[in-house]
């Protein structure tokens, strides 16, 4: 049995994280969405919400992003409530919750007040719009390397990569969902911890572990690292007022499905697409609250498609397929993961979404079905 026992920080890191939870106690939060779960139905203040979104993960990491412009000028004239976002974002050379960079190597055991401030700052700015924001602690695409990463985004750009951190961690990406480590005790716990205490008291915020787990260049069983990730994020959050509601990606695994459906502590379950599929009519009966997301599919850019012009076309019957099949409202949920965002930099060496870049075809698309 992996012993989860968490050594004393040093003076100098406890003293870091401290400066955040400072932070974090000096704002004030309102409270315009109070989400939570209510059989297998998403609510908010008691009343089924039907979410629909349309973003690009890396919209926190870049900071260039106008992401207050982003919701004024695209989300809320079309009534989009949703977006998603990733803490460790290996393809923008920008903010991490690690302080250093890219190229003068990262410090795991140092966190960069300049991500949580901005993390608070879209928490907060979403919630006065009653935008919910889907925070993804972990990335499982963020491990491939070799013939998995073609354009060395991923792995090599990583944070937690030996040769991008300061500390000598991970030398290889099955390495990161060992628990007991140091990389477990002194960088994740306080990561997880971290995020609870600056945005555990807004209402407007969905957690989830980890990104698309058991298909990319990690473990194919990560399992109790999600388990002790929900364990430790269900404790902190317990402290404040706001959202509790976790949702998991699932992967074709049988032991995370069988877990996911079975632990109390799972408000929803989220599905990403492969590249022609389309949404199943079974999900519609799953036993918890129901995220599709295109986050694999074609319809993410349309320089994935044979014929571009049809992506608004293909989104639709996406959409159609997702709302359009007798659930009730509040049962099913639909992202849109636009890699189009980033316009000629995606595939490159840094991504950067701007808020200009949104496609007023695919905003309409997905403004039919917002409520």
């Amino acid at each position: 049995m992996v012993s989860l026992h968490r050594p004393a920080p040093s003076a100098a890191r406890a003293v870091a994280w401290a400066g955040l939870l400072l932070l974090a106690g000096a704002a004030s939060a309102r409270a315009d969405l109070t989400l939570s779960v209510s059989g297998d139905r998403l609510v908010s203040d008691g009343r089924p919400l039907r979410l629909v979104g349309y973003s690009d993960a890396g919209i926190l990491a870049e900071r260039a992003f106008d992401f207050r412009a982003f919701f004024d000028r695209s989300l809320v004239p079309n009534r989009i409530n949703y977006i998603r976002v990733w803490a460790t974002y290996a393809f923008a050379n920008d903010l991490t919750p690690f302080a250093g960079s890219r190229s003068a190597r990262y410090n795991l055991l140092r966190p960069n007040p300049a991500f949580y401030a901005r993390l608070e700052d879209l928490v907060r700015e979403a919630n006065a719009r009653n935008i919910v924001v889907h925070f993804t602690f972990f990335d499982g695409c963020g491990f491939d390397s070799g013939a998995r990463d073609p354009y060395r985004l991923r792995w090599a750009n990583s944070p937690y990569n030996v040769v991008r951190n300061l500390q000598g961690f991970l030398t290889a990406p099955g390495q990161f969902d060992d628990l007991g480590t140091r990389c477990w005790n002194e960088v994740n716990l306080p990561l997880i911890r971290a995020v609870a205490d600056r945005i555990g008291r807004y209402g407007n915020v969905i957690y989830e572990p980890l990104n698309e787990p058991n298909i990319h260049g990690g473990d194919n069983d990560n399992l109790d690292f999600q388990r002790a990730i929900v364990t430790e994020l269900r404790r902190r959050l317990d402290l404040y007022g706001g959202s509790k509601v976790i949702s998991v990606n699932l992967p074709s695994d049988r032991r995370t499905r069988d877990w996911a459906f079975a632990d109390a502590r799972i408000g929803m379950v989220s599905y990403h697409l492969g590249p022609t599929e389309s949404p199943a009519s079974s999900w519609a009966r799953d036993r918890k609250a129901v995220l599709v997301s295109n986050d694999g599919h074609n319809t993410m850019s349309r320089s994935l498609l044979a014929d571009g012009s049809r992506r608004a076309a293909l989104t639709a019957d996406l959409l159609r397929r997702t709302y359009d099949n007798g659930a009730p409202v509040g049962k099913m949920h639909f992202d849109f993961l636009d890699k189009d965002l980033n316009r000629p930099t995606w595939k490159s060496q840094d991504y950067n979404p701007r808020a200009a870049n949104a496609d007023a075809a695919i905003l309409a698309t997905l403004a039919r079905w917002a409520r």
